[in-house]
C-alpha cells in the first residue's frame, strides 16, 4: 500500500492544510522543508560570487610594437594589400556586380590575367548574382576574394589539389 494514497486518517498538524491535486497528500511542512533546502543550495552555489573581495581580472590587450616590420610588397601578404585596394576601388554599391570591372582593376594593379580565376556574374538561371569570387594564383598561395553588393573581402589560401584557387568551373577571363 502506498502511504500517501492510503485512506486512513492521519493526525493533522496546524500547518498541514490540504493543497490542491496530488500535493494534498504531502504535508505542508515537507513542502516547506524541500523549498528551504532548494533555496539554501541555490544560495550556496551563487553565494561565492556575491562575497568576492576583488573584481575579476579582465585581460588587457598587449600593446602593439610601434616599430613593426614593413610588409614586403612582393610577398603574398603585400600582394593581398594591393588586391584588396584594387577591388575596393572598383567596388560600387550602386552598380550590379561587374566581373570585368574587377578583373581590369586587378590587371591595372599589376596582377597577371593568366593567373586569375573568377566566377560568373550570372547564376545558372541567368539572373545576376549578389557577389563573385575572384582569385589570383601566386606560386604556392592564392589570394581569394569576394566582391559584390556587401563590399569586398579577401583571404590567403593554398591552392586546391588540382592547382586552381576556386572550386568548380569558372568561365575564362578574356
Amino acid at each position: 500500500m502506498i502511504p500517501f494514497l492510503s485512506a486512513r486518517k492521519r493526525h493533522r498538524h496546524s500547518d498541514d492544510r490540504p493543497l490542491p491535486g496530488i500535493l494534498q497528500y504531502v504535508p505542508r511542512r515537507h513542502l516547506l522543508r524541500a523549498a528551504s533546502l532548494t533555496l539554501a543550495s541555490g544560495l550556496a552555489l551563487t553565494g561565492c560570487s556575491l562575497f568576492e573581495s576583488e573584481p575579476p581580472e579582465t585581460p588587457t590587450p598587449s600593446p602593439t610594437p610601434s616599430s613593426e616590420e614593413p610588409i614586403d610588397p612582393d610577398s603574398p601578404e603585400g600582394r593581398q594589400i594591393e588586391f584588396d585596394r584594387a577591388l575596393e576601388d572598383a567596388w560600387d554599391e550602386n552598380s550590379p556586380v561587374d566581373r570585368d570591372r574587377y578583373v581590369e582593376a586587378l590587371v591595372d594593379a599589376g596582377f597577371d590575367k593568366e593567373q586569375m580565376e573568377a566566377t560568373s556574374e550570372t547564376d545558372s538561371l541567368g539572373g545576376t548574382v549578389a557577389q563573385i569570387e575572384i582569385s589570383v594564383h601566386l606560386g604556392d598561395t592564392c589570394i581569394v576574394g569576394q566582391a559584390g553588393e556587401e563590399g569586398t573581402h579577401s583571404v590567403l589560401a593554398p591552392p586546391l589539389q588540382n592547382g586552381e584557387c576556386l572550386v568548380g568551373n569558372t568561365p575564362p577571363i578574356d
